[in-house]
């Protein structure tokens, strides 16, 4: 099945020493680069594309996968800044409301085909972005797993 990749918000720094740190996390925290991303999908075929802004990651990615696939993301694949992990602390948010309330570090998601995945990676790193490998869309409900 296909690869998602992700590319990780821009500008957004993690440091609480700052007065007004969580404004500008979450005010910044779905800027992705768009002039990499261009390089990279004029190079390889994209199967789908998420710009992951309000409804987060649970109700933005379903909009570009059909409605026999799900996606399964695997949690522990990207830095999530401590922002996030602070609000969810400190207001008491579940993970599924905090999944689908904010993009927990991730600006867009990419679903590229498997045999295409490294050829992506390397595109988008030498466009400056970070991106890595997050999880897999295979065939079930359509929705989106987050294995913690």
């Amino acid at each position: 099945m296909d690869r998602m990749i992700y590319l990780s918000m821009a500008g957004a720094k993690a440091t609480m020493q700052r007065q007004d740190a969580l404004a500008h996390n979450l005010a910044n925290a779905s800027t992705p680069g768009f002039r990499a991303e261009m390089t990279a999908f004029r190079a390889v075929p994209v199967r789908g594309l998420a710009h992951i802004t309000g409804g987060g990651l649970t109700d933005n990615i379903p909009r570009v996968v059909p409605a026999e696939l799900e996606v399964v993301i695997e949690r522990r694949r990207w830095h999530r800044d401590p922002v996030f992990d602070w609000l969810q602390r400190a207001g008491n948010i579940a993970s599924a409301e905090m999944y689908r309330t904010f993009n927990c570090g991730i600006g867009m998601v990419v679903i590229v085909a498997p045999d295409r995945t490294e050829e992506s990676l390397r595109l988008l790193t030498a466009a400056g972005e970070t991106a890595t490998v997050i999880g897999e869309v295979r065939r079930g409900a359509r929705g989106v797993v987050i294995q913690e």
